[in-house]
């Protein structure tokens, strides 16, 4: 009998578990499954737009100091020959010429000694030019930031030129400075498409002396 009651209570604390408890076991480890997966989409989604958007703001800010450091020499006349000036101002393009070599003569010269320079918002193709020799027979067109072949487009340029009391104004022979404000995008996966601008403000050194040559 004692042997009998023995096998009995092996066989009843062997049972297995349930079909219900089987069930709401798979349920809580769906759940969980679920939850992670949410987490670790949620956190490389964020970790790539992170790193587009850093990306992007860098790529702006760059263009944007490329055309500050070469907008400070515009007008550039050492020997005031009267020949170097702001030839066109206006929001998207900006023209101006720059005594380089300090010789006096406009020189076609390429890049990077370039003389006539041209920066200018491109709409068709989604970029930032800038540009050479402008209205001469060799001018070379180079996209500085942007482009409808590239990730980054450009959506917007603006130049708002300042006097010399810091008020806007479109007279070319007033123009002291210039708030330069750039705006591209850029795609972040499922995120779409991230924006980012870059502002900043560029003296030219040389727009008052040489004014009244221009």
């Amino acid at each position: 009998m004692k042997n009998s009651t023995f096998l009995s209570n092996i066989k009843v604390n062997q049972r297995g578990f349930s079909l219900i408890e089987l069930m709401i076991s798979i349920a809580i480890v769906g759940i969980i499954i679920v939850t992670l997966a949410a987490v670790f989409e949620r956190s490389g989604r964020l970790y790539t737009t992170q790193n587009v958007s850093a990306a992007l703001q860098e790529e702006v800010r760059a263009a944007v100091e490329i055309m500050a450091r070469d907008m400070r020499m515009a007008a550039y006349d050492p020997i005031n020959t009267g020949d170097f000036e702001i030839k066109t101002a206006n929001a998207t393009h900006l023209h101006f010429t720059v005594d380089r070599n300090d010789n006096g003569n406009l020189d076609n010269t390429g890049f990077p000694n370039c003389e006539r320079i041209s920066f200018r918002f491109s709409a068709a193709q989604q970029a930032l030019q800038i540009i050479c020799g402008e209205s001469t027979g060799a001018q070379d067109i180079q996209q500085l930031i942007g482009g409808v072949n590239t990730d980054t487009i450009v959506t917007a340029l603006s130049f708002d030129y300042r006097d010399f009391q810091n008020n806007s104004t479109s007279f070319i022979q007033d123009i002291r400075s210039a708030v330069i404000t750039l705006t591209a995008q850029a795609p972040a996966g499922r995120d779409g498409m991230i924006e980012r601008s870059y502002t900043t403000w560029v003296d030219f050194r040389n727009a008052g002396p040489n004014a009244l040559n221009n």
